[in-house]
């Protein structure tokens, strides 16, 4: 038993110091030196991707030790690619100041289409028309529980529809 207590205690401590290493470091904006959230960091062999948290940290951890190569990279910044030297104990702080990559754009092209059969088209036919209109969309016909076109206008406001005897929609005038 007490050979038993002795051998788990030295795994402990053998587990305890076997223990892999990390890594840890910020991400900042060169100009302005404020933290980067987001920004994404890849780690080569093995490759490990982390992105930064709301203060600009990231974390690596269950390092082995030796070189390291590690690249920063978020949208309009340029990427910047580190080798760092991984130790078992005492690894430096890694501090990134990524700068502007900005481009400037010639023409900005913009086209949208609307369907007039939407309820969007619709209500961009209405406030468009020079006289005051009520229109229902195809799209509202198709989803109405109504069977036709009288029953699905009885809905519209303003519109009053009887019906004859053999039950067929008519305008009232």
């Amino acid at each position: 038993m007490n050979k038993l207590l002795r051998i788990l205690f030295l795994l402990l401590i053998c587990a305890g110091t076997a223990q892999a290493t990390k890594i840890k470091g910020h991400v900042y904006d060169k100009q302005t030196g404020e933290a980067i959230v987001g920004a994404t960091v890849v780690l080569e062999n093995p490759r490990r991707v982390t992105n930064t948290g709301l203060d600009g940290t990231f974390e690596f951890k269950g390092m082995v030790t030796g070189s390291a190569k590690i690249s920063v990279s978020y949208i309009t910044y340029q990427t910047i690619t580190k080798t760092i030297m991984v130790e078992k104990e005492d690894n430096e702080h890694l501090k990134f100041y990524m700068e502007s990559d900005s481009k400037a754009l010639d023409d900005v092209t913009i086209k949208s289409n609307v369907v007039s059969s939407t309820d969007q088209g619709a209500r961009r036919l209405e406030k468009n028309a020079t006289q005051i209109m009520n229109i229902v969309s195809g799209k509202a016909i198709e989803i109405s529980p109504d069977l036709t076109v009288a029953n699905v206008m009885q809905r519209v406001s303003g519109v009053s529809i009887e019906r004859n005897s053999n039950g067929d929609g008519q305008y009232a005038i």
